[in-house]
């Protein structure tokens, strides 16, 4: 089963990905983030295979910066930016 990572500082950003993929009959299992610490105890602990990242996560983090972290742990992530 494929791993998705949403990562979102805005709460109503993220439920709406993941109704999007709960719906979408993938069966992914879906795990979701508002800031950077919290994306990479969950990659940490769950192979992820897509991370859908927010470019501006607030508090001087940011999705590209966040990407290349979790690269370390899963060096074939898939990501999706978004703004």
């Amino acid at each position: 089963t494929d791993t998705v990572l949403i990562v979102d500082d805005e709460e109503s950003v993220r439920r709406t990905f993941q109704e999007w993929l709960a719906g979408s009959g993938l069966g992914a299992n879906v795990f979701v983030a508002a800031g950077a610490d919290t994306a990479l105890r969950i990659a940490n602990e769950h192979p992820v295979d897509l991370a859908v990242l927010d470019w501006n996560l607030g508090s001087g983090s940011d999705g590209l910066r966040l990407l290349e972290d979790l690269v370390e742990f899963r060096p074939d992530v898939v990501a999706i930016l978004v703004t």
